[in-house]
C-alpha cells in the first residue's frame, strides 16, 4: 500500500525538452485525460503530456529536484514496427529492471486513461538531482512523467 500523502509530499521537479507540463484533470477533449485515479486527483499532480510536436515517442528530461516521479506508459498497439523504436523502447520488464515499481491500479485508485481511450501503466522511482533520461515505451505514445505540484 502507498502512503499517497507521504509520496506527493516529496516530489520530483524536472525540465523536458520536449513535453510541456499541463494539469492532469479529467476532461472530455480529444487530446486530454479521460480518468484519473483517485491518488492522483486529489493532489494537485502534473503531467508532461502537452504535446510540442518534438517528442517522437521519447520523454526526454532531466531531474531538477530529487523526489518522487510517476511515469505514465501505454504499452498496447500503435503502430507497425517500421524505424527502430521497437529495438529503443522498454517493455514493463525493462522499466522494473532499471528501478521503476509498477504501481496497482487499486493502489491508485483507478486508471489512467488517455483522452484516446489508451489506458496506462504507472510506473514510480524515487530519481536524483541531476539524473537525465531519454525512454520510450511505444512508437508515438512517450512515456508521460507526472509530478506534484509542491505542497
Amino acid at each position: 500500500m502507498i502512503d499517497w500523502a507521504t509520496t506527493s509530499a516529496f516530489p520530483a521537479a524536472i525540465e523536458s525538452k520536449s513535453l510541456e507540463p499541463i494539469p492532469l484533470v479529467a476532461s472530455e477533449a480529444k487530446d486530454a485525460w479521460q480518468r484519473i485515479p483517485t491518488a492522483l486527483s486529489q493532489r494537485r499532480a502534473i503531467i508532461y503530456s502537452g504535446r510540442s510536436g518534438r517528442d517522437g515517442g521519447v520523454a526526454d528530461f532531466r531531474v531538477t529536484r530529487a523526489g518522487v516521479l510517476l511515469l505514465a506508459c501505454n504499452f498496447s498497439y500503435q503502430g507497425n514496427a517500421g524505424g527502430d523504436w521497437k529495438e529503443k523502447r522498454w517493455t514493463k520488464e525493462q522499466f522494473e529492471e532499471h528501478g521503476w515499481r509498477l504501481i496497482d491500479s487499486a493502489d491508485l485508485g483507478g486508471v489512467l486513461v488517455k483522452g484516446d481511450g489508451r489506458e496506462q501503466d504507472v510506473f514510480m522511482k524515487q530519481v536524483q538531482e541531476g539524473e537525465e533520461f531519454r525512454i520510450r515505451c511505444n512508437k508515438y505514445d512517450p512515456p508521460f512523467a507526472i509530478v506534484f505540484a509542491s505542497p
